[in-house]
């Protein structure tokens, strides 16, 4: 046994050494570039683009857009419908702004104010029914308009592509019912006191990363954000008084309005669609 594999190790010895010097006593070939080969140049982008492979850059991310337009499916948690515009002023800052319409009860704002309590205001409050009260116990009457418009840094100098810092003031308002079972121990003077009015004023201060995608035809522009802000809730302000006849006082609205302080937090995704060129 042992003779046999002492046979096949001196074959494979003899067999590789062989094989060496024949590839030592071929001559070497040359190659000859062609010139269609040498005048050739690949499409941008494609499998062929050695340029491309190297740097791999997405179209769309390098298209030569100023404006975008977005959706923030977000809002609609806060039963708010808006279209916004974005424009880059240069490669580190940029403005914003929505136009919608507050089609409902802002529930995650009743929420934080049921969780949390009541907020402060900045002076005594005036009103005999408290604003935490009216969105909380009070049903959605109509709806109101939402605005808001803000400004942004671009961290990386890549508008669309990258971090950014921003700043942003949203406005929104809306109209409740305050005649309801909830309010049953208020008996208002008319019902022209029972409808309120709520209008938000909330400065946000804002992070966020943009990736875009799409095609250099049609970028798409995906940002996620997180932020914390600070709302203003102004409101009617409500009196009472007696009235001869009624065992207890009658609520009616004044022509006065107050306001609270409460935090907010947001978070959220917008879906953006870049159009016209620079040039």
């Amino acid at each position: 046994m042992k003779n046999i594999l002492f046979l096949i190790f001196v074959m494979f010895i003899a067999i590789t050494y062989g094989q060496n010097k024949n590839q030592k006593n071929q001559p070497a070939t040359n190659f000859k570039a062609n010139d269609l080969d040498q005048t050739y140049t690949p499409p941008v982008n494609s499998i062929f683009d050695e340029d491309s492979k190297k740097n791999n850059v997405n179209t769309a991310a390098i298209a030569d857009f100023r404006n975008v337009i977005r959706f923030n499916p977000f809002l609609l948690a806060r039963s708010i419908a808006a279209i916004g515009y974005e424009r880059s002023l240069n490669d580190y800052i940029g403005l914003e702004a929505y136009l919608g319409y507050s089609y409902k009860l802002d529930w995650i704002q009743a929420i934080s104010i049921a969780v949390s309590g009541n907020d402060f205001s900045m002076g005594e409050n005036k009103s005999v029914i408290g604003v935490n009260d009216m969105i909380v116990n009070g049903t959605f009457k109509s709806g109101g308009s939402y605005g808001s418009i803000g400004t942004k840094i671009y961290m990386d100098g890549s508008p669309y592509d990258g971090s950014y810092f921003g700043i942003q003031v949203r406005y929104n308002s809306y109209n409740l019912n305050l005649k309801n079972e909830n309010f049953s121990p208020y008996n208002f003077l008319s019902s022209l006191d029972e409808t309120t009015n709520i209008r938000n004023i909330t400065t946000v201060f804002q992070w966020g990363t943009s990736v875009t995608g799409g095609t250099s035809k049609l970028p798409v522009i995906h940002e996620f954000y997180t932020g914390i802000g600070i709302r203003s809730s102004s409101y009617d302000v409500y009196s009472q008084k007696d009235i001869d006849g009624f065992n207890e006082p009658r609520y009616f609205k004044t022509d006065q309005r107050e306001s609270q302080i409460g935090f907010s937090y947001v978070v959220g995704y917008t879906l953006g669609f870049g159009f016209k060129s620079k040039k």
